[in-house]
């Protein structure tokens, strides 16, 4: 099938109201000032659910509401309607907007949820080309009534729970919800201080090395509740009595991409949440990346789940409280930089995290399941690894195979 999808409008969508003098400029934090200039694209799908009103009605009215809604969001979340400076340690909140892209295809959205090739997703999210925004957006009506909302969104300024709660907020305005919209904070530079002596060229060139987006394919794995109970039982040991679902799950796939790449070592690295490791603990409505890569090192010696388990877990409890304590201050950014050339000397091969990132071969995506205890995986891999990953037998007794996009899909 080919996927028809026709630009019918291209905006700026302004704060609904001005943003305040003493806010104009956003300062980004250190940890910002490591990401690389790439955008973090997320799609998310919704079916018509008004189905007593023709689309044709619900399309136009729809459109203008979340024009309307996001508009209300950007106040709250008013760096995101700006430019980030060409030294890259601000944004100008200069309310420009954000870049609001209006698309339709004349195709009920239930055919496109049902293709296995999901090589039309990149169609249904604001061209890169139009650059230089925080925010892009478009939003693209089916002739269902259903839609699709793809974004992409600065990593320099927002991460994977960042982007969430904008995401909810601009939800609970279009649902007329004010009391649930969050106020976030953008106090992220007070508690990390950027390092204006510090290039941001030098500092990126760090996150470049693990973040080399090269062309490969992208597939869906889903362990339900009752896999996920199997591997944590056969991955339970004296040093891990109770293996999380992500510890398990990360452990299995990294086994078999190990097996796929045939790899005799491998390093790999977490995306670890630094908002909850914090003393005291970092809101969710704080906007930055509180984040940090925790590496583990495996050998052929090591590949043994049980033993994957305890490697991963020994790597992600290195970043506690007193390792995000000593981040905190004058000298905070130096300790960081150490700590990241340190865990970048070895060879990229899989990362594995709970927030949404750039499509980067030899990189799994993990997210709940609509089920209770599922874990879904979305691995990028070039063509000839991905095919012997798909028939990897020790992985296909827990994970099932499928490639039609959920909610969201990057």
């Amino acid at each position: 099938m080919v996927t028809e999808v026709e630009i019918v409008s291209k905006e700026l969508i302004k704060p609904s109201s001005p943003t305040p003098h003493h806010l104009r400029t956003h300062l980004l934090s250190f940890l910002d000032q490591f990401l690389p200039s790439i955008y973090v694209p997320i799609v998310l799908f919704y079916m018509n659910q008004e189905t007593s009103i023709p689309p044709a009605d619900i399309i136009p009215r729809r459109a203008r509401l979340l024009k309307e809604s996001l508009s209300e969001t950007l106040t709250l979340f008013y760096p995101f309607a700006g430019r980030i400076e060409d030294h890259h340690l601000s944004v100008d909140c200069n309310d420009e907007g954000a870049y609001y892209v209006e698309a339709r295809v004349n195709r009920p959205l239930g055919e496109f949820l049902k293709l296995t090739d999901s090589s039309y997703v990149p169609q249904l999210l604001p061209a890169t080309s139009a650059g230089g925004y925080v925010a892009m957006i478009q939003v693209t009506s089916f002739a269902c009534g259903g839609v699709v909302v793809g974004t992409r969104l600065s990593h320099m300024v927002v991460n994977g729970t960042s982007i969430t709660t904008f995401l909810r907020s601009w939800a609970s305005l279009t649902r007329k919800s004010d009391d649930e919209a969050v106020l976030p904070d953008f106090n992220a530079s007070v508690v990390f201080p950027q390092n204006t002596a510090f290039s941001k060229e030098a500092t990126s060139t760090l996150m470049t090395t693990f973040l080399k987006e090269r062309t490969c394919r992208i597939t869906r794995i889903v362990f339900d509740a009752s896999a996920i109970a199997s591997l944590e039982a056969r991955t339970a040991s004296s040093s891990v009595p109770n293996p999380t679902r992500v510890e398990v799950v990360s452990a299995l796939l990294s086994k078999c991409i190990m097996a796929a790449l045939i790899s005799k070592s491998a390093l790999i690295n977490h995306t670890v949440n630094l908002r909850q490791r914090t003393v005291p603990q970092i809101p969710k409505t704080s906007v930055g990346n509180f984040l940090c890569v925790a590496a583990a090192l495996v050998t052929e010696n090591e590949t043994e789940l049980d033993s994957l388990v305890c490697l991963l877990r020994k790597a992600i409890r290195k970043i506690d409280g007193d390792f995000v304590a000593s981040l905190r201050g004058d000298g905070g950014w130096l300790k960081f930089f150490e700590y990241m050339k340190e865990i970048g000397k070895p060879t990229w091969v899989c990362k594995a995290c709970a927030e949404s990132e750039a499509a980067i071969q030899n990189t799994v995506l993990l997210m709940d399941t609509d089920l209770e205890n599922g874990v879904e995986a979305l691995v990028f891999m070039k063509e000839q690894h991905m095919i012997m990953l798909e028939k990897n037998e020790e992985l296909l007794a827990f994970g099932t195979l499928g490639k039609s996009p959920l909610s969201l899909m990057i």
